[in-house]
């Protein structure tokens, strides 16, 4: 089987996406069903020409620098496309975003009359509203295969903006499929008791969206009654708000530069509980990483998270994110519950639970 995944770099400098996703679903693939062809096109503008996106050993990966004032239904792009794949033939596409492909595959689409399928991300509900050229928008999305969400939120954010646009899907389509990691995260993880000073991790980078210094000051109000310590660990997108950041940092509030792959079990092994409050939060790979490891989670309601652990059986949702006394008070009841977490059923997290969902995506 031929699978064509296309995945988007967003036109931004401050927040470089880097088809995380995609690769744990190729991967994934190649290990569920090696004799299977994957080609990744990967779309992204001038304004990002400086970044690199995910590298796949053993695929075909192409990457298509857009103009920085294309319009997305030009000529040009569509039969780019079209020409750079002419020697390839697909059984099904898989969009990892919804825009720009929904304009610049429709070519191609065409020509070899191949079934699709999209996943609709947090940035997919907040980009139909502005979108243009409905006509194409909705017989592109009303002819899709298949789509997948990861959360209810963003599913019922997107269904408000398609209603809008006068645009339906049926329901017998939508499928509800969460990221994974490899199954090694399984090995060897074991529960621990609370430790004293309680260490507090948060893997996000520095930009707007991740709200660090909210997650700061939380951490700041319940130090004033518990003993705890804040490690951050990501890179720098905002160097504005890393100066601001910078001046809330502490000897038990700490900020390191980018964390190696490698490294990132074993200093999840180390602390005692994930805390990630982002806005808009797709999914979140730290929070199955740390459910993996079985350390509790403190993460928002909105994120796609929710709509596989609504019994909050592995930590403890916040409802407003920008509430730092909220943030604070659910950092202390996890505190207080800490044993009582239960770590079972994690297992559906991992690659050997989630590829079968998707191969029977692929092939039905």
């Amino acid at each position: 089987m031929n699978i064509l995944h296309v995945t988007f770099m967003y036109p931004t400098k401050e927040i470089p996406l880097k088809g995380k996703a995609v690769e744990n679903i190729v991967h994934g693939m190649i290990a569920a069903e090696p004799e299977w062809n994957h080609t990744v096109v990967h779309l992204t503008n001038e304004l990002a020409e400086d970044l690199h996106g995910a590298e796949y050993e053993g695929i075909d990966y192409i990457r298509l620098n857009l103009p920085k004032y294309y319009k997305a239904w030009q000529f040009l792009p569509q039969k780019q496309i079209s020409w750079m794949l002419e020697g390839y033939k697909f059984d099904v596409i898989h969009f990892h975003n919804l825009f720009p492909g929904c304009y610049l595959f429709n070519d191609l689409i065409k020509k070899q009359n191949i079934p699709y399928i999209i996943t609709f991300r947090g940035s997919c509900a907040l980009s139909l509203k502005r979108l243009y050229r409905n006509c194409v928008l909705k017989k592109f999305i009303e002819n899709a295969k298949a789509y997948t969400f990861l959360s209810d939120y963003f599913y019922e954010m997107a269904m408000k903006a398609l209603k809008k646009k006068n645009i339906h899907i049926k329901a017998d389509k939508v499928h509800f499929i969460p990221n994974f990691k490899e199954d090694i995260w399984l090995d060897g993880a074991a529960k621990k008791e609370i430790g004293f000073p309680t260490k507090i991790l948060c893997l996000a980078n520095v930009e707007p969206r991740k709200n660090i210094l909210k997650t700061i000051k939380a951490v700041e109000l319940l130090q004033q009654k518990r003993k705890i310590e804040l490690d951050i660990y990501g890179d720098v997108y905002d160097q504005k708000l890393f100066n601001e950041v910078s001046k809330r940092l502490t000897d038990t509030i700490r900020f390191h530069f980018v964390l190696k792959n490698e490294d990132i079990m074993k200093v999840i092994d180390e602390s005692d509980m994930m805390f990630v409050c982002a806005h808009l939060e797709t999914f979140g790979m730290a929070y199955i990483e740390s459910i993996l490891r079985q350390r509790p989670i403190i993460y928002p309601k909105e994120a796609g998270i929710e709509h596989f652990i609504k019994d909050n059986r592995y930590g403890v949702a916040v409802k407003n994110v920008l509430d730092s006394e909220e943030m604070a008070e659910a950092i202390d009841a996890c505190i207080g519950n800490y044993l009582n977490y239960n770590f079972k059923g994690r297992e559906r997290f991992t690659a050997h639970a989630v590829m079968p969902q998707w191969l029977k995506l692929y092939t039905q």
